[in-house]
Parts: structure tokens; C-alpha cells; sequence
């Protein structure tokens, strides 16, 4: 049956009926507005329930998150702090220990003549040994918190300066003078480029740990 149709059987009943049947119309018309608008309004209250929960989910998952970063700056402002404070003691370390192995035998020398050569020798091995100490403690201590490259470039500025040592201590410029100073400068060399790359890794690192922590 077409809408058509079912208009013309409505009419045609309500005609039959009389007044009474128009009021029953207006009534039943008047019944499903009431209905519809409250279906209309319990629909219209469960959406704004269910977009207050999801307001609510987002603000606390948002809140979550913002933890998660205020940790994760938090570890990182530590970290950089931690591993400044490592490289500023241990460059201060580097920088006594390369002035007390180059002086064991620098190329331009003083010597007291009323020194004999073994006090002088106990003398500058003795600032040397000093000075290695609280190098190996600063990096070998703090080893977990290290790149890895630094920490090998530390031990290696370790390894070449127990070298020169042992040829200082136990070599005599009376026996081989030119391939003694040829191992001194050998080893002086080696110690600068060591000092010199320390230097250069720790920078390079701090301005890594710059860069993260501005993330």
C-alpha cells in the first residue's frame, strides 16, 4: 500500500468517526511528539554521558602521559648532570696527569745539580704516581655511567702513560741517547693526541646530552 493510499484510509476514517475521531488523531499525533522527544532526549542525555567519559579518559590518559615525560626529563636532567660532573672531575685529572708524565723527561730540562739522579727520579715518578691514582679513580669508579668509547680512551691514556713511566724508569740516555729521546717524544706525542681526543669525545657528548634533553 503507498503512502497515498494510507492517507486516503486515514482520512476516510477519521470522516466516519466525526469529531471524534479528529480528537483521537490529535491525541495519538500529540502522544508520539511526547515520545519521540523523549527518546529524542534519552538519546541525547547517554551522548552526553558517553562524551563526558571519553572527556574524561582523554584528561586522565593525558595526564598520564605528561608523568611519563616530566620522568623521562627528569632522568635525563639527572643523567646529564651525573655524567657532567664525571668528565669535569676527570678532565681536571687528565690535565695534572699529562703535565706530571711529560715532565718525567720534557725535552727542555732542568736538572739541580746538588740533586742526585735517583732523588730526582723518585721525585717525578713520585707526582706521576700521584696523579695516576685519582685518574684511574674517576673514570674506573665511574665506569656504568660511561659511553663506552670514552672509557677506552681514558684507560688508553692510562696504558701509554704507565708506558713512558716504565722507559723513563728503566732506560739511561748514557746507553742509547738518541733512540732514548726518540721514545720520548714518541710517547709525548701519543699522550697529546690521547688528551686531545678525550677532550673531543666529551664535548661531543655533552652536546648529544645538550640536544636529548631539549627534545
Amino acid at each position: 500500500m503507498t503512502s497515498t493510499e494510507i492517507w486516503e484510509v486515514s482520512r476516510a476514517v477519521i470522516l466516519s468517526l466525526g469529531g471524534a475521531g479528529l480528537i483521537l488523531f490529535s491525541l495519538s499525533s500529540l502522544l508520539s511528539k511526547i515520545w519521540a522527544d523523549r527518546i529524542l532526549y534519552r538519546e541525547r542525555h547517554a551522548l552526553d554521558k558517553e562524551l563526558s567519559n571519553l572527556q574524561q579518559k582523554s584528561s586522565e590518559l593525558m595526564a598520564r602521559l605528561q608523568a611519563v615525560i616530566d620522568r623521562a626529563q627528569h632522568v635525563s636532567r639527572v643523567t646529564f648532570d651525573r655524567e657532567f660532573d664525571t668528565y669535569k672531575e676527570a678532565w681536571d685529572r687528565v690535565v695534572d696527569l699529562r703535565a706530571a708524565v711529560l715532565s718525567l723527561r720534557p725535552i727542555m730540562d732542568y736538572v739541580d745539580p746538588k740533586q742526585s739522579e735517583d732523588d730526582r727520579k723518585r721525585e717525578r715518578l713520585k707526582r706521576y704516581y700521584d696523579s695516576l691514582a685519582p685518574f684511574w679513580n674517576s673514570y674506573e669508579k665511574n665506569r656504568p655511567f660511561l659511553p663506552e668509547q670514552i672509557y677506552h680512551e681514558f684507560s688508553n691514556l692510562a696504558d701509554i702513560t704507565r708506558k713512558e713511566e716504565a722507559y723513563y724508569r728503566f732506560d739511561s740516555p748514557k746507553e742509547d741517547v738518541r733512540k732514548y729521546w726518540e721514545d720520548s717524544l714518541k710517547h709525548r706525542d701519543e699522550i697529546i693526541g690521547s688528551c686531545d681526543k678525550i677532550s673531543n669525545l666529551i664535548r661531543a657528548r655533552l652536546l648529544e646530552l645538550s640536544s636529548i634533553q631539549q627534545k
